[in-house]
């Protein structure tokens, strides 16, 4: 396990563990909760965007743990 997935291990338990009121209104294919944990990941690795997104959709291990049905 790298410690990027160790962060996003930890940071998943506390985003799933918040209210999910805010998803109920929600529309998109995933869910609000994944997409901060992605931008989380994108703050943590210092990452522009698109690298952000290269990276995620390079390691699909991640989506399980982030939460993601696509990148």
């Amino acid at each position: 396990m790298s410690e990027y997935d160790g962060m996003l291990s930890i940071a998943a338990k506390i985003v799933y563990s918040l209210h999910g009121s805010i998803i109920k209104h929600w529309k998109p294919n995933d869910d609000p909760r994944a997409l901060l944990l992605c931008m989380l990941l994108k703050i943590w690795l210092k990452k522009s965007y698109r690298d952000t997104v290269s990276f995620i959709h390079g390691s699909k291990d991640l989506w399980n743990i982030i939460g993601l049905k696509k990148a």
